[in-house]
C-alpha cells in the first residue's frame, strides 16, 4: 500500500519523480536558460540577414518551435509503439487500436520508461528531427548554418516532451497593444510595457503550470 501511494504521488509530481534524474526539472530549466544566453546569442552573431535583427530572431524562434513540435510527434509515435509491443499478444488490442480497459497503470509505467530512456534515445531523435528539418525549405539552410543551436534545441525539447506532464513552452501574446506580463517575460533591448514581438518563450512546468524560466519580448518603441 505504501509503495502504491508513493507511485501515485510521484506520478502526479514530476519534480519529485525526477529527484534522482541527472536531467531533473530544475537542471533542465537551467540548461534552457543557457540555450538562450549562449547558443542563441552565438547563432544571432553567425546568421547573416539583410533585414536585420528581427528576421534573425523570427528564424531562431521558428527553429525552436519546429524542434518542439517534432519532438512531440516523435514522442507520441514512440509511446504508441511501446503500447503496441506491450499489448500485441492481446487479440482484442489489435481490433480496438487502443489500450484495453483498466490498463492506465501500465500506460503510466510506459510513460516512465520513455522518460527513463530519454537520454539514451536523445541522439537518435536529434538525427530524426534534423532529417525532418531539412525538408522545411524556409528553415533548412539557416538551421544547418547554426547547427549547435539547432541540435541543442532538439536535445532540450526532447527532454521536455518525455516528461509527464510535458514541460510547456509559452509564447507571448503579440495581439495589438497587448501588455507585457512581466511575471512571465523580461524586456529585450527596449523599455516599455506593450509587446511588439516575441523573442524567446517562457518555460512552464506544464501547460498553464508554474513558471520555470522567464521568456523575452521586445516592447514597442516609445
Amino acid at each position: 500500500m505504501r509503495k502504491m501511494a508513493k507511485d501515485k504521488l510521484t506520478h502526479k509530481n514530476p519534480v519529485s519523480r525526477d529527484m534522482t534524474d541527472p536531467n531533473q526539472t530544475q537542471k533542465l530549466a537551467a540548461k534552457y536558460g543557457e540555450l538562450y544566453e549562449n547558443e542563441w546569442i552565438d547563432a544571432m552573431h553567425k546568421l547573416y540577414s539583410e533585414k536585420g535583427e528581427r528576421e534573425k530572431i523570427d528564424l531562431l524562434s521558428a527553429i525552436l518551435k519546429f524542434c518542439y513540435s517534432e519532438c512531440e510527434r516523435i514522442a507520441d509515435s514512440q509511446l504508441s509503439q511501446l503500447e503496441l509491443v506491450c499489448f500485441c499478444l492481446q487479440s482484442s488490442y489489435k481490433q480496438q487500436e487502443k489500450l484495453p480497459e483498466g490498463s492506465e497503470a501500465i500506460k503510466r509505467n510506459l510513460l516512465d520508461a520513455q522518460h527513463g530512456a530519454s537520454n539514451f534515445t536523445k541522439m537518435a531523435v536529434v538525427d530524426i528531427a534534423k532529417a525532418s528539418l531539412v525538408k522545411e525549405k524556409h528553415l533548412k539552410d539557416k538551421a544547418m548554418q547554426i547547427l549547435l543551436f539547432t541540435e541543442s534545441c532538439i536535445e532540450i525539447c526532447w527532454s521536455m516532451v518525455t516528461r509527464h506532464p510535458r514541460i510547456f513552452l509559452f509564447w507571448p501574446d503579440v495581439s495589438k497593444e497587448k501588455k507585457i506580463n512581466f511575471e512571465m517575460f523580461q524586456a529585450y533591448t527596449r523599455s516599455g510595457d506593450t509587446v511588439e514581438y516575441g523573442v524567446w518563450p517562457a518555460m512552464l512546468l506544464y501547460k498553464d503550470g508554474p513558471l520555470l524560466r522567464k521568456g523575452t519580448v521586445q516592447p514597442v518603441a516609445r
